[in-house]
């Protein structure tokens, strides 16, 4: 059952936002567009692991996605937590095209993509400190030490992964997407034993949910981007480049001569993002 469903995550909206108010010549715009590219591209692979997670049992998983936490004021997001009585298991879901080359002796991630190679933040190590913090948040919150299990969903079935000197353990620590449900099957035949009852699962449930909480976010203090440098003004629907004007009580477009009594929602909307 999915306690905690998946949603356009903020930071790609505030991106949106921004991207929709910044003139096509600020420096700032390619940069912005790349993060937003970023963004969109995880979000799609959290998509992607929501798609093939479909296919559990529904009453077998508690299941919550962009889990956002705190412990001794570390904050750290889980993209996917799947609870039961026998076992919690961590997902990091990473949507990368190319070859991805881990090497457990250095603890690197190599991506090789269109000829060119590129050093990438490790996702198994970033799994594994969330599987670190989050049994520090089970401890912190009394609740019974439940086994944490956790791996890597990469979200492209074209993407290749490689082990830098042949550690097979790689490839139970990084799977396909497609391939998430025999993990998690596999995965439940080593845990029989319940570690946790019912009444407090529900419990942990109804924590995780009262404590999840995204941080805060100001995209222009984070870009150093000035405000005055925004585009300002109601932005007309049918032709955006243009700023509308207020004629007779509602939004006139000088342009394509278009009328709105609520294009000032979406002006609005942009400004609180």
């Amino acid at each position: 059952m999915i306690k905690k469903e998946l949603t356009i995550p903020m930071r790609v909206l505030h991106y949106l936002a921004l991207l929709e108010r910044l003139p096509q010549t600020h420096p700032q715009r390619s940069k912005v567009e790349s993060d937003f590219a970023r963004l969109l591209a995880g979000y799609r692979g959290e998509k992607n692991l929501r798609y093939h997670l479909s296919f559990l049992p529904e009453n077998e998983y508690q299941i919550f996605f962009d889990l956002h936490l705190s412990v001794n004021n570390l904050e750290f997001q889980i993209d996917c937590l799947l609870l039961s009585p026998h076992l919690s298991l961590i997902i990091e879901s990473k949507n990368i095209a190319g070859t991805l080359i881990f090497d457990t002796r250095s603890e690197q991630c190599l991506r090789i993509y269109n000829g060119k190679e590129e050093g990438f933040p490790n996702p198994i190590l970033q799994a594994a400190r969330h599987r670190i913090l989050f049994q520090r948040w089970l401890k912190l919150h009394k609740f019974p030490p439940i086994p944490i299990e956790s791996f890597v969903s990469i979200a492209f079935p074209t993407t290749i992964i490689k082990s830098a000197n042949d550690d097979t353990s790689i490839y139970e620590k990084v799977i396909l997407a497609e391939s998430v449900i025999h993990k998690v099957e596999s995965l439940k035949q080593l845990y029989k034993k319940e570690f946790i009852k019912s009444n407090q699962l529900k419990f942990l449930c109804k924590a995780l949910l009262e404590m999840h909480s995204p941080s805060e976010f100001n995209i222009l203090e984070r870009l150093e981007i000035n405000n005055k440098d925004i585009i300002k003004g109601v932005k007309c629907p049918t032709c955006p480049s243009s700023i509308m004007k207020r004629k007779y009580g509602t939004w006139f477009c000088p342009r394509c001569e278009l009328h709105s009594k609520t294009a000032h929602e979406q002006t609005l909307l942009d400004y609180i993002l």
